[in-house]
């Protein structure tokens, strides 16, 4: 499954950085992970339901990208099941998100292109991860429409700190039925940085499974004013 980029980029992209975000899995994954490709070598924390702090740096060019517990020599080689993932030309800021799946891992890896809204503070980034359309309405504004692999990006119409409310329905699963309603909550419209909502199939359950990912990265605290040295007469 491949999901199209929000932002269509019109500059060549020279480098691009891709981190790790574990959704599902079994419960004794590594805590760390290495990202192996052309050119790329690089462990990566692995922490659960947030994005790793560490990223990689890949070139413009595409690639595949496999994910193992050890760093690879001449004498042990990566396993041949553990879980790889191609990655297109050009789009620049990657998330590998991992889910349950069959590898030596445990896990499967699907690339999400992130678009440029970390400046927006409260933002929400939504991926549809399963068969049926998704709803997204927030406060009074008209529901947007995320149809199966794809996402959307929405700002909440308030101030930030401030509450509203949130409406996600799903296509009904019979012809010219109304939409299914699925979560009514309030949120509150964070400080800094987005929420990435993944809409994943639950086995155990008839509707699907909303996961919130806090991408946040707090402004760096200014430095303290230098007060120069006294001197004396």
């Amino acid at each position: 499954m491949r999901f199209l980029s929000l932002l269509f980029l019109t500059v060549i992209v020279e480098a691009r950085e891709v981190r790790l975000l574990r959704l599902e899995g079994p419960e004794d994954m590594p805590a760390h992970l290495y990202l192996i490709g052309t050119g790329v070598e690089t462990e990566l924390d692995l922490p659960k339901l947030s994005p790793s702090s560490r990223r990689a740096t890949l070139g413009k060019d595409a690639c595949v990208l496999q994910l193992a517990k050890e760093k690879p020599t001449p004498q042990k080689p990566i396993p041949a099941d553990v879980p790889s993932i191609s990655i297109p030309e050009g789009e620049a800021d990657l998330l590998l998100v991992l889910l349950t799946g069959q590898s030596s891992l445990g896990v499967r890896a699907i690339a999400v292109t992130l678009p440029d809204t970390q400046t927006q503070a409260g933002a929400l980034l939504c991926f549809n991860l399963q068969p049926r359309t998704l709803y997204i309405g927030l406060g009074n504004s008209s529901p947007v429409s995320v149809s199966s692999g794809n996402s959307c990006s929405v700002l909440p119409p308030v101030s930030v700190d401030s509450p509203f409310s949130v409406r996600l329905d799903l296509a009904s699963v019979e012809p010219n039925k109304p939409p299914q309603p699925f979560v009514r909550a309030t949120w509150v419209r964070a400080k800094y940085g987005r929420h990435i909502l993944f809409v994943v199939n639950d086995p155990d359950r008839v509707i699907p499974r909303i996961i919130a990912v806090p991408d946040t990265e707090p402004p760096p605290t200014p430095p303290a004013p230098t007060v120069p040295p006294l001197r004396g007469r």
